[in-house]
């Protein structure tokens, strides 16, 4: 897949749910944002050269604040699931402060979201867009030729000190992986390319479910400070726990997984080896 075919089909989705969320910033089109946006700036990332800097600076704002509404949406979702008998004023009260939070945040991702705004970053799209279009395969970066492979080296540097992750840094971790997935992707129909997205996945998907849970106990105390002995907040500490273990299991089997695929393509191909090893490490500087 080439960098066109993977880009502009990205653009023009974005300049779609610029248009749409506005009108409907319910929980599913929050996140196509956050997602869509996260991919384009995988894209961004990869190019030779910033000559987009305005438009890096509008998606990553848009980005944050759209990803800040979705972890509410994710919070909300995982509190009705949760089995307190007898206690649901507890429940209750938690969901209170839940949608206080969400009718903040989203108001925040509007006002970012507003006409001028919108205008302005739908042009800077179709500029990004027709530098794609014209520039062929002069933007064809090393990363590019073979991201795949990138992706494992940038992987492989990411998790080298994989045993000192602790709570406060596994979620900076995860975000890290999430963009070498997303550069991953930039290689779809490359051998070992569905694996890797499938690996980075499934570690993506086991830490942000621990995070999930993370961010709802820590509103949930705040919510429940006044009440001492809250069986809510007891069950909602139990399930981080068991999350958390299970999210640091999944990491190092991603991690094992993937530096074993990443020896088995340098055996291969020693020499496009070394060339990716110093492109990850330029990107990754």
């Amino acid at each position: 897949m080439s960098l066109q075919d993977h880009s502009l089909p990205l653009l023009r989705k974005l300049s779609r749910l610029l248009h749409d969320v506005p009108q409907r910033p319910t929980p599913e089109p929050v996140h196509r944002l956050r997602t869509t946006i996260r991919r384009i700036e995988a894209v961004l990332d990869a190019l030779p050269e910033e000559n987009n800097d305005k438009l890096r600076k509008q998606l990553r704002d848009l980005r944050r604040v759209a990803g800040s509404v979705r972890d509410v949406d994710i919070q909300q979702s995982l509190l009705k699931g949760v089995r307190a008998e007898g206690h649901a004023e507890q429940k209750q009260t938690v969901a209170n402060k839940l949608a206080a939070r969400r009718r903040k945040r989203e108001k925040r991702l509007l006002s970012l979201l507003d006409p001028e705004s919108v205008q302005a970053a739908r042009k800077r799209l179709r500029r990004l867009r027709a530098e794609l279009v014209a520039g062929g395969e002069r933007v064809q970066t090393p990363a590019l030729q073979d991201p795949v492979r990138t992706a494992l080296e940038q992987f492989a540097q990411l998790s080298a000190d994989i045993d000192s992750l602790t709570p406060e840094s596994l979620h900076a971790f995860r975000t890290q992986s999430k963009r070498i997935r997303y550069l991953a992707e930039m290689g779809r129909g490359q051998p070992d390319g569905e694996l890797v997205m499938r690996e980075l996945k499934r570690l993506q998907d086991a830490v942000g479910t621990w995070h999930d849970w993370s961010e709802l106990l820590r509103l949930a105390e705040k919510a429940l400070a006044e009440t001492p002995h809250a069986m809510l907040r007891a069950v909602l500490r139990t399930t981080v726990t068991t999350k958390y273990a299970l999210a640091i299991r999944t990491v190092r089997e991603v991690r094992d997984s993937l530096n074993a695929l990443r020896v088995t393509r340098r055996k291969r191909s020693p020499r496009s080896a070394r060339g990716a090893v110093a492109d990850a490490t330029n990107i990754a500087g």
